[in-house]
């Protein structure tokens, strides 16, 4: 068994390279934490932006203190700035909704300009539903290229 003995301290730390050998710059980012909630579009036009919550924000760094729960919660922005580039959205004024199963399908109902409901076989209840912007009846195209 070893024990500590305060008269005998091995010198077990290498000595640090000398200043010449010290040539690169290394950009530390972190500590990360596997709570943090990563944030994501809705749409298929915004899956490939970077989204971000603006450092000034109450918000600005989101924790899930549910792991096991896999529900979506949704992040309501007020407004959102987006790059040059285009690719890194900038969110500012957001509240993160509660965790309420099917509230997400809830809102969409409830926003979405054209709607087709699903039926079963039997035609006695709702299984799903179709939502979006809608398409031009004549040209059978949707309204926007970009949804």
């Amino acid at each position: 068994m070893l024990q500590y003995n305060q008269d005998y301290m091995p010198d077990i730390y290498p000595d640090p390279p000398a200043d010449i050998e010290c040539n690169t710059t290394v950009t530390l980012r972190g500590p990360f934490s596997p709570l943090e909630i990563e944030l994501s579009h809705l749409i298929m036009a915004g899956r490939d932006k970077n989204v971000k919550i603006a450092p000034s924000s109450v918000n600005s760094v989101l924790l899930d203190t549910e792991l096991e729960d896999s529900s979506v919660r949704l992040l309501v922005a007020g407004s959102v700035s987006q790059n040059i580039s285009g690719h890194h959205l900038t969110l500012y004024n957001t509240t993160l909704m509660p965790r309420l199963p099917g509230l997400t399908a809830l809102i969409i109902l409830i926003f979405t300009p054209y709607m087709e409901l699903r039926r079963n076989n039997f035609g006695s209840y709702y299984i799903g539903a179709l939502c979006g912007l809608g398409f031009d009846p004549l040209t059978k195209k949707k309204y926007f290229s970009r949804t």
